[in-house]
């Protein structure tokens, strides 16, 4: 009895301490649907439904308790670029079920096959450094496309290695063990918001970086914190 409410004392000082010690952080302060314009000099924008890129199965819907999420699609001669991004308030979503919300998942899921991966990979938009990407190849149905993509977690981009939505029970136990990975690389530090940013586009990344109209479009989308330096912190 004694060590049950000794446990629930220390229960309820984390309650009142770690909001003390980890003020809740919203490093984005503009909302996704002004960030990734609607409109473009030079480009055809179209705005998608969400489900047309993100075609999960059940066992992944649970990621998707997003606050805000957008999906255009650009198209500037035969150059096509899709951004894509989600936002999540603190404490909406773990970081590691939000860090699933990625290709090596949702795209698996939905029938594409991964042929190439990159770790945080440094890249640079003209003269601009941006903050370490995720990348990636994926094909279906002829359909190729190579893909840059970062979760922000209070602005940080982070990675927890997602390879596909594997149904094998090691990745069953990893997948349960979530909050235990969240707390082993985080801490008590579970109260910053998180971003996903995913600029696919049909040309190799290297190419693709090289092109002005894509490095231009890539400038618009600064204020989401993939560029060294961005202003995305409002303190």
């Amino acid at each position: 009895m004694l060590l049950l409410a000794g446990l629930l004392a220390c229960g309820v000082m984390l309650q009142v301490v770690i909001p003390w010690i980890y003020p809740t952080r919203h490093t984005l302060t503009i909302r996704l649907a002004v960030a990734i314009p609607e409109e473009l000099a030079g480009w055809n924008v179209r705005t998608l439904p969400i489900a047309e890129t993100e075609a999960l199965q059940n066992q992944v819907n649970k990621v998707l308790r997003y606050d805000e999420a957008v999906f255009r699609n650009y198209q500037h001669g035969s150059l096509q670029v899709g951004v894509y991004a989600a936002y999540w308030n603190p404490g909406k979503a773990s970081y590691s079920e939000a860090g699933a919300h990625t290709p090596d998942t949702c795209w698996v899921v939905a029938g594409w096959n991964r042929s190439q991966r990159e770790h945080a990979v440094a890249l640079r938009a003209g003269d601009r450094p941006m903050i370490p990407a995720e990348l990636g190849t994926f094909e279906k149905s002829g359909n190729v496309q190579h893909v840059m993509f970062w979760h922000l977690v209070g602005g940080r981009p982070i990675s927890f290695d997602q390879f596909g939505w594997d149904e094998r029970w090691p990745a069953r136990i990893k997948r349960g063990l979530s909050l235990a990975s969240d707390l082993w690389r985080f801490g008590f530090n579970q109260r910053s918001d998180q971003c996903f940013v995913r600029v696919s586009t049909n040309l190799p990344i290297p190419d693709a970086l090289r092109d002005r109209d894509f490095q231009a479009l890539l400038l618009r989308l600064e204020p989401l914190g993939i560029f060294v330096g961005a202003k995305v912190d409002s303190g």
